[in-house]
């Protein structure tokens, strides 16, 4: 059994944890903003060190949510983030624009198949 209860220990910004799968999130409003979540992520990759089990960074993934964010960059481990307009997470998929379109178009294509 692996204990994460202290992975987000020292993060400033808001964090979920379920299972295997762990998200940073925050809201990006002026220089201020922009510098803590690169800190938190260097905060974060830290736990993994301790505890000798690394993360896939390369799994690790942005979405830049409304619509004056500026799309900053983000790193982690010295490797530029990917970004992302759409992810499924936990069976809903999320959109940069937050809609349910795109998952109602999967629901009825899956529905359609079955009659």
């Amino acid at each position: 059994m692996i204990y994460i209860k202290d992975l987000d220990n020292g993060i400033k910004n808001w964090i979920l944890k379920f299972d295997d799968d762990t998200k940073i999130f925050s809201a990006v409003n002026n220089d201020s903003d922009r510098r803590l979540l690169p800190k938190d992520l260097d905060n974060f990759l830290m736990w993994p060190e301790d505890w000798q089990m690394m993360f896939s960074v390369s799994k690790c993934k942005v979405m830049h949510l409304g619509h004056k964010n500026h799309g900053y960059s983000y790193y982690m481990d010295m490797k530029q983030l990917d970004t992302t307009e759409e992810e499924k997470d936990l069976g809903i998929m999320i959109t940069k624009d937050l809609t349910v379109s795109q998952q109602c178009k999967q629901a009825y294509a899956k529905d359609a198949g079955c009659y």
